[in-house]
């Protein structure tokens, strides 16, 4: 789960479980799949960024905004404003979560 900033508001979002209402939008303005979305990001190419601030935008937060909106600017988007935070894994014990013990040698 990755935290993600735009203008300032911040939502949790999971790029491999969005809403399917959620994917086909993208899908349908960019062409781009979910997994496709988070390959492109990764590069920092900005329809990408556009698109991931455009679903935030609409889904997450309510805003009345298009996709065509972020990219000619009519609902300005601050790159400075967004940020992507990705969770760190917990770390993961030898017994599948929890950490491993040991006990003093008997002496």
């Amino acid at each position: 789960m990755a935290k993600i900033t735009v203008a300032g508001e911040s939502v949790d979002l999971e790029l491999g479980s969005l809403p399917l209402h959620e994917a086909l939008a993208l899908q349908k303005a960019t062409g781009m799949r979910p997994p496709q979305l988070g390959e492109a990001l990764a590069q920092q190419d900005m329809l990408a960024i556009a698109a991931l601030c455009w679903l935030i935008l609409k889904y997450r937060m309510g805003k009345d905004v298009t996709f065509d909106d972020i990219c000619d600017g009519t609902y300005p988007v601050d790159l400075g404003s967004f940020s992507v935070e990705e969770d760190e894994p917990e770390p993961v014990g030898p017994t599948g979560g929890e950490a491993a013990t040991t006990s003093p040698p008997n002496a």
